[in-house]
């Protein structure tokens, strides 16, 4: 068990001698983090800043008659669309 800490020591000795490694090996620390950050923050409320992103809907739905009776689905749902504006 001595040798492996000795060993350990050792390696982090030269990793403290060599610039370029301690900045790569921080980077490879720091990186992970950063990603949970970025995601977290993008997905914690994706609904909060949508109010003024432009939607467009298009209706071609012609209706049909079912049991005698005028059916239209996309002028209901058009129709529902605009009154939740």
């Amino acid at each position: 068990m001595k040798n492996a800490i000795k060993l350990f020591v050792m390696d982090l000795k030269k990793i403290a001698k060599t610039p370029a490694v301690l900045v790569i090996l921080g980077g490879l620390a720091l990186l992970p983090s950063f990603y949970a950050w970025f995601n977290l923050e993008a997905t914690w409320d994706p609904y909060g800043n949508t109010k003024n992103i432009k939607v467009a809907v298009v209706n071609e739905d012609k209706g049909d008659t079912v049991k005698d009776k005028n059916v239209n689905v996309g002028n209901q749902i058009t129709t529902k669309l605009k009154k939740d504006d």
